[in-house]
Protein backbone atom coordinates (compact mmCIF):
# COMPACT_ATOMS: atom_id res chain seq x y z
CA UNK A 1 0.00 0.00 0.00
CA UNK A 2 3.02 2.31 0.46
CA UNK A 3 3.98 4.01 -2.80
CA UNK A 4 7.79 4.17 -2.52
CA UNK A 5 8.16 6.06 -5.83
CA UNK A 6 5.85 8.81 -4.58
CA UNK A 7 7.81 9.07 -1.32
CA UNK A 8 11.13 9.28 -3.17
CA UNK A 9 9.76 12.05 -5.42
CA UNK A 10 8.44 13.97 -2.38
CA UNK A 11 11.80 13.70 -0.60
CA UNK A 12 13.70 14.78 -3.73
CA UNK A 13 11.37 17.79 -4.25
CA UNK A 14 11.99 18.90 -0.64
CA UNK A 15 15.76 18.23 -0.74
CA UNK A 16 15.40 15.47 1.85
CA UNK A 17 16.74 11.92 2.08
CA UNK A 18 15.47 8.65 3.52
CA UNK A 19 17.48 9.50 6.66
CA UNK A 20 15.15 12.48 7.27
CA UNK A 21 12.16 10.17 7.74
CA UNK A 22 11.38 9.67 11.42
CA UNK A 23 9.19 7.07 13.12
CA UNK A 24 6.90 7.55 16.13
CA UNK A 25 4.91 4.90 18.00
CA UNK A 26 1.33 6.15 18.08
CA UNK A 27 -0.80 3.33 19.50
CA UNK A 28 -0.24 0.28 21.66
CA UNK A 29 -2.15 -2.88 22.44
CA UNK A 30 -3.16 -3.44 26.10
CA UNK A 31 -0.26 -5.91 26.25
CA UNK A 32 2.12 -3.00 25.60
CA UNK A 33 3.08 -4.09 22.08
CA UNK A 34 3.10 -1.44 19.36
CA UNK A 35 -0.10 -1.31 17.29
CA UNK A 36 0.73 1.62 14.96
CA UNK A 37 3.85 3.55 13.98
CA UNK A 38 3.86 6.79 12.02
CA UNK A 39 6.49 7.69 9.41
CA UNK A 40 6.96 11.44 8.95
CA UNK A 41 9.36 14.26 8.17
CA UNK A 42 9.50 17.43 10.20
CA UNK A 43 8.79 18.20 13.85
CA UNK A 44 6.01 15.98 15.23
CA UNK A 45 5.78 17.68 18.64
CA UNK A 46 5.40 21.14 17.09
CA UNK A 47 2.80 19.82 14.62
CA UNK A 48 5.01 20.87 11.71
CA UNK A 49 5.36 17.57 9.93
CA UNK A 50 4.25 15.71 6.85
CA UNK A 51 3.03 12.14 7.24
CA UNK A 52 4.83 9.79 4.89
CA UNK A 53 2.99 6.62 5.94
CA UNK A 54 2.30 4.31 8.81
CA UNK A 55 2.89 0.73 9.90
CA UNK A 56 0.22 -1.39 11.57
CA UNK A 57 1.04 -4.45 13.66
CA UNK A 58 -1.10 -7.34 14.80
CA UNK A 59 -1.31 -8.37 18.46
CA UNK A 60 1.70 -10.67 18.04
CA UNK A 61 3.88 -7.82 16.75
CA UNK A 62 3.81 -8.87 13.08
CA UNK A 63 3.77 -6.11 10.45
CA UNK A 64 0.45 -6.07 8.61
CA UNK A 65 -0.19 -5.16 4.99
CA UNK A 66 -3.56 -4.11 3.63
CA UNK A 67 -4.86 -4.24 0.06
CA UNK A 68 -6.39 -0.78 0.37
CA UNK A 69 -6.94 2.06 2.80
CA UNK A 70 -10.61 1.01 3.14
CA UNK A 71 -9.56 -2.46 4.36
CA UNK A 72 -7.19 -0.83 6.86
CA UNK A 73 -9.90 1.52 8.18
CA UNK A 74 -12.26 -1.45 8.54
CA UNK A 75 -9.60 -3.34 10.53
CA UNK A 76 -8.99 -0.31 12.78
CA UNK A 77 -12.74 -0.09 13.42
CA UNK A 78 -12.89 -3.77 14.36
CA UNK A 79 -9.94 -3.38 16.72
CA UNK A 80 -11.51 -0.34 18.37
CA UNK A 81 -14.80 -2.23 18.81
CA UNK A 82 -12.97 -5.26 20.23
CA UNK A 83 -11.00 -3.30 22.82
CA UNK A 84 -13.94 -1.07 23.66
CA UNK A 85 -16.00 -4.15 24.55
CA UNK A 86 -13.15 -5.57 26.65
CA UNK A 87 -12.78 -2.41 28.72
CA UNK A 88 -16.51 -1.69 29.01
CA UNK A 89 -16.80 -3.87 32.11
CA UNK A 90 -13.81 -2.20 33.78
CA UNK A 91 -15.19 1.31 33.68
CA UNK A 92 -18.59 2.94 33.88
CA UNK A 93 -17.85 4.69 30.62
CA UNK A 94 -14.81 4.69 28.34
CA UNK A 95 -15.25 8.46 28.09
CA UNK A 96 -15.33 10.15 31.49
CA UNK A 97 -18.11 12.66 31.95
CA UNK A 98 -16.86 16.14 31.27
CA UNK A 99 -17.59 18.63 34.00
CA UNK A 100 -17.83 22.28 33.03
CA UNK A 101 -14.90 24.39 34.07
CA UNK A 102 -15.35 26.58 37.13
CA UNK A 103 -14.44 29.48 34.85
CA UNK A 104 -17.26 28.77 32.37
CA UNK A 105 -19.46 31.80 31.90
CA UNK A 106 -17.21 34.09 33.91
CA UNK A 107 -15.08 36.92 32.62
CA UNK A 108 -11.79 37.90 34.14
CA UNK A 109 -10.58 41.45 33.74
CA UNK A 110 -7.03 42.56 33.18
CA UNK A 111 -5.52 44.99 35.70
CA UNK A 112 -5.87 47.75 33.12
CA UNK A 113 -9.58 46.98 32.57
CA UNK A 114 -10.11 47.07 36.34
CA UNK A 115 -8.56 50.57 36.39
CA UNK A 116 -10.81 51.65 33.51
CA UNK A 117 -13.89 50.36 35.36
CA UNK A 118 -12.78 52.32 38.43
CA UNK A 119 -12.56 55.46 36.25
CA UNK A 120 -16.03 54.67 34.88
CA UNK A 121 -17.69 54.86 38.32
CA UNK A 122 -19.04 58.38 37.71
CA UNK A 123 -20.71 56.99 34.58
CA UNK A 124 -22.34 54.17 36.58
CA UNK A 125 -23.66 56.26 39.49
CA UNK A 126 -27.15 57.39 38.46
CA UNK A 127 -29.87 59.47 40.11
CA UNK A 128 -33.59 58.62 40.15
CA UNK A 129 -34.04 60.06 36.65
CA UNK A 130 -31.18 57.96 35.25
CA UNK A 131 -28.65 60.80 34.95
CA UNK A 132 -25.07 59.85 35.77
CA UNK A 133 -22.75 61.93 37.95
CA UNK A 134 -21.06 63.06 34.74
CA UNK A 135 -24.26 64.87 33.72
CA UNK A 136 -24.13 66.99 36.87
CA UNK A 137 -20.56 67.99 36.01
CA UNK A 138 -21.58 68.99 32.48
CA UNK A 139 -19.69 66.12 30.83
CA UNK A 140 -21.47 63.86 28.35
CA UNK A 141 -20.69 60.15 28.18
CA UNK A 142 -18.96 60.35 24.82
CA UNK A 143 -16.48 62.95 26.15
CA UNK A 144 -15.76 60.76 29.16
CA UNK A 145 -15.17 57.72 26.92
CA UNK A 146 -12.81 59.76 24.69
CA UNK A 147 -10.85 60.93 27.73
CA UNK A 148 -10.46 57.36 29.02
CA UNK A 149 -9.59 56.03 25.54
CA UNK A 150 -6.79 58.57 25.29
CA UNK A 151 -5.59 57.86 28.84
CA UNK A 152 -5.45 54.07 28.33
CA UNK A 153 -4.56 53.95 24.63
CA UNK A 154 -7.77 52.16 23.65
CA UNK A 155 -10.51 52.92 21.18
CA UNK A 156 -13.60 54.90 22.21
CA UNK A 157 -15.76 51.97 21.09
CA UNK A 158 -13.69 49.59 23.24
CA UNK A 159 -14.20 51.79 26.32
CA UNK A 160 -17.91 52.14 25.56
CA UNK A 161 -18.38 48.36 25.14
CA UNK A 162 -16.47 47.66 28.36
CA UNK A 163 -18.64 50.22 30.18
CA UNK A 164 -21.86 48.72 28.84
CA UNK A 165 -20.80 45.12 29.45
CA UNK A 166 -19.98 45.81 33.11
CA UNK A 167 -22.70 48.37 33.92
CA UNK A 168 -24.13 47.32 37.31
CA UNK A 169 -27.38 49.14 36.46
CA UNK A 170 -28.13 46.61 33.70
CA UNK A 171 -27.92 43.53 35.93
Amino acid sequence: MIDEDRIEKFLKDKNLTIKDIKTKNLEYYPSGKVKMKLRYVGDYDAGKMVMIGHFDYDEDGNLMEFDSNEVRIEWLGEMMYKYHNQTEDLYDSPFPEKKPSKKTGKTYLSKEDEKILKDLEPYYIRDEEGHSDLWFDGIDHQEHFKKLAKKYGKSVDGIKKLAQRHDPNNK
